[in-house]
């Protein structure tokens, strides 16, 4: 029972009730906000941003006062008004006080070997076209008018949290955006060993040695580029080579971090561990990691495909919370809107992992041809559905029984796992109204 999405999710309405909150919630240029009752106070101002599905401002605002009972509305323009006062940080100390109970409480269960293994990731995403944005994140995009800023994400591979956001330039390194990531999810896991995994486009050298420094293992998958003189080299699929830190590497550093880049002039090589092996279409992929001994070479590369996870959480954040229908067109908007679906998206993954446990047991019996497991996408419009009604109620009991009903609810939708054929990845357009891509809310 410690680790009980419902204690964590009444313990987190409790804070935001709480006078921690409101100083949280105040931005420096605004000290005395959220000072005196107001229609929308913070809590309720912090719940409706929460709680909003992407329609009309205008429409969340009737949505959240219909669902609350009260016929003391805020007008639109007072609501963004209220917003604007609102430091988005506010979510990001609910995320981390959020996923901070979890993670205190881990047993064996959520753990692989003993490590959380995590992945990182960046991916664009598209922000309101406003010049505030546009000096804020940048813009380079074929698409004249359109703005994207780059996101960079850590995912618990195993357990499905996202640990952290990172919301960045469309100019900023992936890499920096990654050892902030990194930083952040550390101060939520404590001191539980840390196993990360990249794509291509992360094994620098620089970055190689950051996280042997802090003690924290790596698997980087390598591009057909990366390494090649020491990989040529290699007699075995799977060895232990020396990277070295030639002019021209140091050079291409220089430029960006030049302090690295002298700190590295001083040592001879990185040394780390390269396994090849072949994709079932037989080309040939090739990973580079720091553990030496711990794991067989064809347990890194199984170990490296669970990556895949921070793929799924993209498409959930994007196709199916609607992470990129922001509010308006205030940068703090995008902060804001962002940040609070992290958490919601958090939040889904606890009933998820629960109901998933359930069907787990029944997988085990052999009844079904393959393994079951919840649908997500239909979770998150139950949730969705749901939520303004389960945190506006105040007594304990009555709020985990409503919980334990949402996830009844959910567990009626199902869908099974199944074991595709490896294919080469082949790009193609797609239709952006698909069916099967219809979002529940």
């Amino acid at each position: 029972m410690t680790n009980d999405y419902k204690i964590r999710y009444s313990n987190m309405l409790e804070e935001i009730q709480s006078q921690v909150i409101i100083d949280y919630s105040r931005l420096d240029n605004y000290p005395n906000s959220f000072s005196r009752k107001r229609k929308m106070p913070v809590d309720d101002l912090i719940i409706s941003i929460l709680s909003r599905k992407g329609l009309s401002t205008a429409m969340d605002i009737f949505d959240y006062y219909e669902e609350k009972k009260t016929n003391d509305v805020l007008s639109k323009q007072a609501y963004l008004k209220q917003r604007k006062k609102l430091n988005y940080k506010v979510f990001t100390h609910l995320n981390q006080s959020y996923l901070k109970n979890f993670y205190s409480n881990l047993t064996q269960k959520e753990l692989f070997n003993g490590y959380i293994v995590m992945a990182i990731d960046g991916s664009k995403a598209e922000v309101p076209a406003s010049a505030e944005n546009i000096k804020q994140f940048g813009e380079r995009t074929r698409e004249k008018g359109t703005i994207r800023a780059l996101v960079s994400c850590i995912t618990d591979a195993f357990n499905k949290f996202t640990l952290d956001m990172q919301l960045g330039s469309i100019y900023d390194s992936e890499s920096e955006l990654a050892l902030l990531n990194i930083q952040a999810a550390k101060e939520i896991v404590g001191n539980t060993p840390i196993l990360l995994l990249f794509d291509r486009g992360y094994p620098g050298i620089e970055l190689m040695n950051k996280l042997n420094e802090a003690g924290i293992k790596y698997i980087f998958r390598l591009s057909s580029n990366d390494y090649k003189n020491e990989r040529s080299k290699m007699i075995e699929s799977d060895e232990i080579v020396k990277l070295k830190h030639t002019s021209a590497r140091l050079a291409k550093m220089r430029k960006k971090h030049p302090e690295g880049a002298a700190l590295l002039s001083t040592m001879e090589y990185t040394e780390t561990r390269i396994v090849r092996t072949n994709t079932p279409s037989d080309k040939e992929i090739a990973f580079a990691t720091n553990l030496f001994d711990e794991f067989e070479s064809d347990e890194i590369v199984n170990l490296y495909f669970k990556r895949w996870k921070i793929e799924e959480s993209y498409n959930a954040l994007k196709n199916k919370l609607k992470f990129e229908s922001v509010t308006g067109e205030a940068t703090i908007y995008v902060y804001q809107d962002f940040w609070s679906q992290i958490l919601i998206y958090n939040m889904v993954q606890d009933i998820l992992n629960s109901a998933n446990d359930k069907f787990s047991e029944r997988n085990n019996s052999n009844k079904y041809k393959y393994q079951i497991h919840a649908n997500e996408n239909i979770a998150i419009g139950l949730f969705k559905r749901a939520m303004i009604e389960i945190m506006l109620e105040d007594n304990f009991e009555i709020r985990a029984q409503k919980m334990i009903e949402l996830q009844k609810s959910i567990e009626k939708y199902t869908l099974p796992y199944r074991q595709c054929k490896g294919h080469e990845r082949v790009f193609k357009n797609s239709n952006k109204n698909k069916r099967n891509l219809k979002r529940t809310f």
